[in-house]
């Protein structure tokens, strides 16, 4: 189980008056934070990387310290899937099963690692592999 930052969050990329406002303290106290912390953002955000399946960027976690890794659901289970984990499964933050989340910018994951003999099947072996692994099989039975 792991949880990531969730690409498809609704607020995701937006800076404290971009998103839903309520005017009150809290509100106030995060836009001088954002306010306080502008320059070290856009230092930071020189160094964000996007692509088509995720993205890592700089926000306001941490005092706009550090880059985060961003991935959407669909995504991350596709990743998972394809390093060897199955039984995928997505859970929000009130703990509901899930395929896509907008509400919250954490989702949790829970995946089980495939067991050896899954993972050694021909269906699951990348399309080269198979004419070697052939080759080699009557190379040796040619040899006995």
């Amino acid at each position: 189980m792991f949880s990531s930052h969730n690409r498809d969050y609704r607020y995701f990329r937006k800076l404290p008056w971009q998103r839903k406002i309520e005017f009150n303290l809290k509100f106030f106290h995060f836009l001088l934070y954002s306010f306080y912390h502008l320059p070290k953002h856009l230092r930071m955000k020189k160094r964000e990387i996007f692509t088509d399946s995720y993205a890592v960027i700089n926000d306001s976690d941490h005092r706009y310290s550090l880059l985060l890794y961003y991935i959407s659901v669909d995504k991350q289970i596709r990743q998972l899937e394809t390093n060897g984990f199955s039984l995928v499964e997505a859970y929000s933050a009130d703990g509901k099963l899930i395929a896509r989340d907008e509400d919250s910018p954490w989702v949790y994951y829970l995946a089980k690692k495939a067991d050896l003999s899954d993972r050694l099947s021909i269906q699951n072996m990348p399309t080269k592999i198979i004419p070697l692994a052939l080759l080699l099989a009557i190379v040796l039975l040619v040899a006995c």
